[in-house]
């Protein structure tokens, strides 16, 4: 079973997280296996906001849920461990570009989609 380490701009999920969620079940559809599945976690981020009335998470709210050094060693460590890095470009960032050169550093094959209908 491959395994995919997916990205995408945490600060675009209020506007792109049902893409993200398409995105990691048809690698999952595809018998690869998501590691850090950092979308779960999103999912359950959005559940609480829902719960509350809110239909997503503003930006604001998403700079809360970030530790910054701990997210850095995970993605690092799971692009080291992965045969392969999906992003998602739609909404660039520093974040995923850093991603995209650590991956091309430590030689993964990548794919990068965007949703065409974007506003940028």
């Amino acid at each position: 079973m491959k395994k995919i380490f997916f990205s995408a701009s945490t600060f675009a999920i209020p506007e792109l997280f049902d893409n993200y969620s398409l995105i990691v079940k048809e690698v999952e559809n595809n018998h690869c296996k998501i590691i850090l599945d950092w979308v779960k976690y999103w999912k359950e981020v959005v559940k609480k906001y829902q719960s509350k009335g809110a239909k997503k998470p503003k930006e604001s709210d998403i700079f809360k849920a970030i530790d910054r050094k701990k997210f850095y060693e995970e993605h690092t460590k799971a692009i080291k461990n992965c045969d392969m890095v999906i992003v998602e470009i739609t909404r660039p960032t520093i974040t995923v570009g850093y991603q995209l050169f650590y991956a091309i550093a430590n030689k993964k094959p990548i794919l990068a989609l965007y949703f065409g209908k974007a506003r940028n």
